[in-house]
């Protein structure tokens, strides 16, 4: 199972690593089935099935997301749910019966895939790259990159953090060369705030009422933990 985050109360929101359908030809929207449990594992709710992912034929003809597509994202929020697909800026709000309650947006216009951002992606796939099979691995992901199906434009968001005052964050899609990541932030009431601006290398962990901490990762792969005072307009 994959656990996505803990709710107020003490349980976990997860799903069970199976897509539905799961046929290995089943293109097009695989759902997973969220849900509330405890840390053994144990049920305690069924939140229900949620769209997850688009799949496309791949290799072979088994199915496999477009180059920069990504699975949806979530987190619980309170005893609640957030969840998205990032095909545009709109994030649902749902019950912990899976309802939904109400919705985040902002305008927002997806970035294209650029040459640019095709060649930084590829080349930090390949520099991965190790062992007996590199060589076979490496061919892989030039024809992926080169002849493999690929998203229309790149996702809007790909991370949420719930900060100390309910404030919700959404993190813009970081794309490969990109030196600052971009927040999106809403009130409690799901308002647009406005949006915050971090240096690429900092990872935020926790947001407080007044700093943030974040992991920062400097140019020889070293990290280290970092706060910074938070001030709010």
């Amino acid at each position: 199972a994959t656990i996505l985050g803990r709710f107020a109360d003490g349980t976990f929101l997860g799903f069970p690593n199976r897509f539905f359908p799961d046929g290995a030809q089943d293109y097009g929207t695989a759902d997973v089935l969220l849900l509330r449990t405890q840390l053994d594992g144990t049920i305690v709710d069924t939140i229900g099935y949620l769209p997850w992912a688009d799949m496309v034929p791949g290799e072979g003809g088994v199915r496999t997301l477009p180059l920069f597509a990504q699975n949806a994202v979530a987190l619980p929020y309170g005893n609640r749910v957030l969840h998205g697909r990032a095909e545009d800026f709109t994030v649902q709000v749902y019950s912990s019966s899976g309802e939904v309650e109400g919705t985040l947006e902002r305008p927002y216009e997806r970035r294209p895939i650029t040459d640019v951002v095709l060649a930084a992606a590829e080349e930090q796939e390949l520099a991965q790259v190790r062992g007996p099979e590199a060589e076979a691995w490496r061919a892989s992901i030039a024809r992926r990159y080169h002849e493999g199906p690929r998203a229309e434009a790149l996702p809007a968001y790909q991370r949420f953090l719930v900060d100390a005052t309910d404030h919700i964050w959404v993190q813009h899609y970081l794309a490969p060369g990109d030196s600052v990541m971009q927040w999106s932030v809403f009130d409690p009431g799901h308002a647009f705030l406005g949006e915050v601006t971090v240096p690429s290398s900092l990872r935020l962990l926790d947001i407080g009422a007044d700093r943030v901490v974040g992991l920062w990762r400097d140019e020889f792969d070293v990290q280290t933990l970092r706060v910074y005072e938070l001030r709010k307009p």
